[in-house]
């Protein structure tokens, strides 16, 4: 961990597409990274960054690809919930496919 603490914590970009390392460890659904890149000690990841294709968030791919406990880690760190993209989608619309993720995000106070 302290591995991609020192690579990303001055710039936590690394593509040119605006994804970042909080992007990469939410998709690849790796829990512990992203724990560590956004708890006490870390990197300061930025988990409400919108220069995402069409303003996504880290919160609204972890919802839509239905890891719960990412999307636990993510609330926790202050991911916001009823942030929206570019096309008004919150990551509650993302949890359709997911209802245990869209009750996670309602008890949240996601309203999407």
């Amino acid at each position: 961990m302290n591995f991609f603490k020192n690579i990303f914590k001055k710039s936590p970009v690394y593509e040119n597409d605006g994804w970042t390392a909080i992007t990469e460890a939410t998709l690849m659904g790796n829990v512990e990274m992203v724990k560590g890149m956004v708890g006490p000690a870390s990197c300061n990841a930025t988990i409400n960054d919108r220069r995402l294709a069409k303003g996504t968030t880290v919160l609204m791919v972890a919802a839509g690809k239905g890891n719960v406990e990412m999307v636990k880690v993510l609330i926790a760190a202050g991911a916001d919930v009823n942030a929206k993209n570019k096309k008004g989608l919150t990551a509650l619309d993302f949890a359709i496919d997911h209802p245990e993720i869209a009750a996670v995000l309602k008890a949240a106070g996601a309203t999407g």
